[in-house]
């Protein structure tokens, strides 16, 4: 289950563009406090960046690490299906 929360708030944020909270929970349905369980831990290791008005969006690297890791899925994905 903390899987899937977790990559249901990725997924908002993988656009790299800011996201209020609000927007989050609106969009994953997972509620409040655990979205500030997961915001605080991408913070404390600094894979989100924090604009002014309190929105999040996932910094740089964060951002390239998870679309290499997509790219690795869809050859390894590729590889199988014409193996």
């Amino acid at each position: 289950m903390e899987s899937q929360t977790i990559d249901r708030f990725l997924g908002i944020l993988r656009d790299g563009n800011y996201h209020s909270l609000a927007e989050i929970i609106d969009q994953t349905q997972i509620n409040e406090r655990r979205i500030r369980i997961v915001v605080a831990f991408l913070q404390k290791f600094r894979f989100i960046e924090t604009a002014r008005r309190g929105q999040i969006r996932l910094n740089t690297v964060t951002k390239k690490f998870l679309d290499k890791l997509d790219e690795t899925d869809q050859e390894s994905h590729y590889e199988e299906i014409t193996a």
